[in-house]
């Protein structure tokens, strides 16, 4: 599994989570609380969580190539719920091996 992730400023991070979590709701699974969305695509998912003046975006992928496909369906999405203008994230990402069985 491929862990990516990165940080939009934006004052509207409660917002967003809310919007897009419910945008996405009825076609995929999804979980809201206050500051945190949580997205299951299937074989992605993604965590929003709201953090003082920013968003933070957690995406578990299977490779590389749905990785950066779904960095760039997230932002999309984010960039037209937004009131402002977002800047184009920039994204970390690391390599998380299964350990089932040891």
């Amino acid at each position: 599994m491929l862990t990516t992730s990165a940080a939009l400023n934006t004052n509207e991070a409660h917002r967003l989570i809310k919007r897009l979590c419910a945008h996405w709701s009825h076609k995929f699974t999804v979980e809201t609380e206050d500051g945190l969305g949580r997205i299951n695509f299937g074989d992605s998912r993604c965590l929003l969580t709201a953090k003082s003046e920013q968003l933070h975006i957690e995406l578990d992928c299977p490779n590389e190539i749905t990785a950066e496909r779904m960095q760039q369906v997230v932002f999309d999405h984010l960039k037209r719920m937004a009131k402002t203008e977002l800047t184009e994230p920039v994204w970390s990402t690391s390599n998380v091996e299964c350990a089932l069985g040891q």
